[in-house]
């Protein structure tokens, strides 16, 4: 594992223990085991980690698994493409760490509010549209950007309940689950040409 990677491990851990605020530089560089200049070879500051953690695990993935979807796919395999990446994501303990963190630190951290909704509500749901438009390519874009708007919702609240229920593989299958089939039930809604 690099020292880079070693580094963002030890500050979900140290952030997740003790909060994004008391945690310091040096502290991490000894949970690491290097000396606090090596540690600023790798990460300038705190919140360049903060922002290296939210790429790697949470909102930065779910943007690069869409950016990464061949354009060739039929709506309906596309659809399940994005489902599934995000019940992947869902699913995994280290994503679920970064979430429950970065929602907390939101909550008191205007600049990494600011960020996380960016990255949410706005890349994710903008990204989602362009997919739709791309998929289907007749439909009207602003029934696209409406769609993408409740698909944000509805993915973020229940990703919020899967971070409340704690690491419960039974319930977070549950609400996996439901969520596939209300996704579905949202593209019928809305006319689209993404059921399956």
């Amino acid at each position: 594992m690099s020292t880079r990677e070693r580094i963002l491990d030890a500050a979900l851990q140290c952030f997740a223990e003790q909060g994004y605020s008391r945690t310091s530089m040096r502290e991490l560089a000894t949970r690491v085991e290097i000396r606090a200049p090596s540690l600023y070879n790798h990460f300038a500051s705190k919140r360049e980690i903060m922002l290296a953690l939210l790429e790697r695990s949470g909102p930065g993935r779910m943007s690069q698994i869409i950016n990464q979807l061949p354009d060739e796919l039929s709506p309906a395999a596309l659809l399940n493409a994005v489902l599934d990446a995000l019940f992947n994501l869902w699913r995994d303990p280290q994503d679920n760490r970064s979430m429950r963190l970065a929602c907390a630190e939101a909550l008191h951290d205007a600049e990494l509010g600011t960020l996380l909704e960016t990255q949410v509500f706005q890349q994710e749901r903008d990204l989602l549209s362009r997919l739709l438009l791309r998929a289907a390519g007749s439909l009207d874009a602003q029934l696209a950007e409406q769609w993408a708007n409740q698909c944000v919702a509805l993915g973020f609240a229940r990703r919020l309940q899967i971070l409340l229920t704690g690491d419960d593989v039974a319930k977070t299958e549950t609400i996996i689950a439901q969520s596939r089939q209300e996704f579905i039930q949202l593209a019928r809604l809305f006319g689209l040409p993404l059921t399956p």
